[in-house]
């Protein structure tokens, strides 16, 4: 297996448990960081997504090694300072499989579960044609 390549993430939706809304902000406004190694991007906040955002953004993140840890960080948007809700890390191997993935992932703030977030992931090896990748993964068609 190729340990190099492109990971098209999609971002789908959270289930969060923990709401961190105040008096001032009382439905939350979640984002979600991806963070892997020193890349960093983010989704756009959803005003008012409460605990149940849905996003559905795709983002290309370039993989050196499948060997390192892909980091998503749910936050909260305030006019003051921005709140973590939770905060998930996946060893990128699990989301670099053929024919691509689609799983809730637990997030969690501190030891205790803040939610799940639903991602699809498509794995794109270095010299690989995406149209042939794509393809193999849906045979007869």
């Amino acid at each position: 297996m190729a340990t190099q390549g492109t990971l098209r993430l999609t971002v789908i939706e959270a289930a969060l448990d923990r709401d961190v809304g105040t008096a001032d902000d009382l439905c939350m406004d979640p984002y979600v960081v991806i963070r892997n190694n020193a890349n960093q991007m983010r989704t756009e906040t959803i005003e008012d997504g409460g605990k149940t955002p849905a996003w559905n953004e795709t983002f290309d993140l370039t993989i050196n090694s499948i060997q390192d840890n892909l980091t998503l960080r749910v936050m909260d948007e305030n006019v003051n300072a921005n709140t973590e809700i939770g905060t998930c890390s996946i060893k990128t191997a699990a989301l670099c499989v053929n024919g691509g993935l689609e799983a809730w992932w637990p997030i969690s703030y501190g030891s205790k579960q803040a939610g799940r977030i639903h991602l699809q992931a498509e794995w794109l090896p270095c010299g690989s044609d995406p149209v042939s990748v794509s393809a193999s993964a849906m045979p007869g068609q």
